[in-house]
C-alpha cells in the first residue's frame, strides 16, 4: 500500500500461529503452474544480485496456493531495501503473497517465518522476531518506510 511516491505504509503484526490464508487458491492446471513459475521468476529477477540455490531457493511445488514460497539463507536479505523490493513484488503480483522461511546462518543465526501481503507483513513470534523486525526497519503496528 503506497501512500505517496516517496513512502510505503506497511502494517506489521506478530502472531503466535502462522496460517495459510484463505482466497489464494491455485489449481493443478498447467496455466496455474505456469503462473506460479512466473511468480518465482519475478522474485528471481527482483533479486538478481542474489544466487538461486545459494542465497535463496524456492519450494518445489506451489501447494495449490498463490504464493511465492522462498527460503532465504543470506543475511543480506534482511534489510529495509530488500523488504521494500519484496513488498513491491507483492504489489506487482496482485493477488499473490510471499511466504518466507528465513534460515540465515551467516554471522548471526536467524530463523523464522514471515508472510508478506499487500501493505502487510506478518511475523511468527519467536526467538529472533525483534531482531529480524529491527533489521527490516519495522515495529509492530503501522510503519512508514521511505522509498
Amino acid at each position: 500500500m503506497t501512500k505517496d511516491n516517496d513512502e510505503k505504509h506497511i502494517y506489521c503484526e506478530i502472531v503466535d500461529v502462522m496460517w495459510d490464508p484463505d482466497g489464494y487458491v491455485l489449481s493443478d492446471s498447467e496455466s496455474d503452474s505456469k503462473s506460479w513459475r512466473e511468480a518465482n521468476k519475478a522474485f528471481a529477477l527482483a533479486f538478481n544480485d542474489f544466487k538461486d540455490g545459494i542465497d535463496y531457493e524456492f519450494s518445489d511445488w506451489h501447494y495449490n496456493m498463490k504464493c511465492v514460497f522462498v527460503f532465504l539463507y543470506n543475511i543480506s536479505f534482511v534489510n529495509k531495501e530488500s523488504l521494500l523490493r519484496m513488498m513491491n513484488l507483492v504489489d506487482f503480483l496482485g493477488d499473490w503473497y510471499i511466504s518466507i522461511e528465513l534460515d540465515c546462518r551467516d554471522d548471526e543465526r536467524l530463523y523464522m517465518y514471515i508472510h508478506l501481503y499487500e501493505g502487510k507483513a506478518i511475523f511468527y513470534r519467536g526467538k529472533y522476531t525483534e531482531k529480524v523486525m529491527q533489521r527490516f526497519g519495522l515495529l509492530e503496528g503501522v510503519n512508514v518506510l521511505p522509498l
